[in-house]
């Protein structure tokens, strides 16, 4: 595993990727590998469709400011919607002299820490940029670095709906069911009477 951008000059740095379903993001993030003290430098963190438009961006505060998901510090964002089958790019800025950094891994090592990506997308390759600030990491390789991974995101875990609407339509049908049985029983009670 090799430290990506350590020291070098203002950078995008991130990685492509297919959506394998239709996804609802909710909150973009930064990989904090510090033991403690959250990052020294604010980071904006972007995503993008393959063709360079920012579809939603977000600023991770330096310092422990923005709490840890894990070993990500998230922020939330607009609902942003990636449809199934197409590409996109997710990227971190690191501002000049970089002090923090991603985790840029060769194949050899990716398989060594196990890396697992989540099965709704698909990795493509890493992508890199280097300007003054956040931009399209339009550069797809450097030398045998199979990814650069540090930016990342959460996606909405849709609800059950339909399961819940199901079960409160069997309750109001028993409901009604047992309301009409409750009447019926009334009324043939009250047919039986002599007066």
């Amino acid at each position: 595993m090799y430290g990506g951008s350590w020291a070098g000059p203002s950078q995008t740095d991130g990685w492509e990727f297919i959506a394998k379903e239709d996804l609802s993001v909710i909150q973009l993030g930064l990989f904090d590998g510090h033991d403690r003290g959250g990052f020294t430098q604010p980071h904006e963190i972007g995503l993008w469709d393959d063709t360079g438009n920012l579809l939603v961006s977000a600023t991770i505060d330096s310092g422990e400011i923005v709490p840890l998901v894990g070993n990500f510090r998230m922020v939330g964002v607009p609902t942003t919607q990636l449809r199934v089958g197409q590409t996109y790019v997710i990227g971190a800025f690191m501002p000049g002299v970089v002090t923090d950094y991603v985790y840029g891994l060769d194949s050899y090592n990716a398989s060594f820490y196990g890396l697992r990506i989540d099965p709704r997308v698909q990795f493509v390759q890493m992508r890199q940029s280097v300007a003054d600030a956040l931009a399209f990491p339009a550069s797809t390789g450097v030398r045998d670095i199979f990814g650069m991974f540090g930016p990342g995101f959460v996606v909405e875990v849709p609800e059950p709906r339909t399961l819940s609407l199901v079960v409160l339509s069997i309750l109001l049908l028993t409901t009604v069911k047992n309301c009409n049985q409750g009447a019926k029983e009334k009324e043939s009670k009250n047919f039986g009477k002599i007066k």
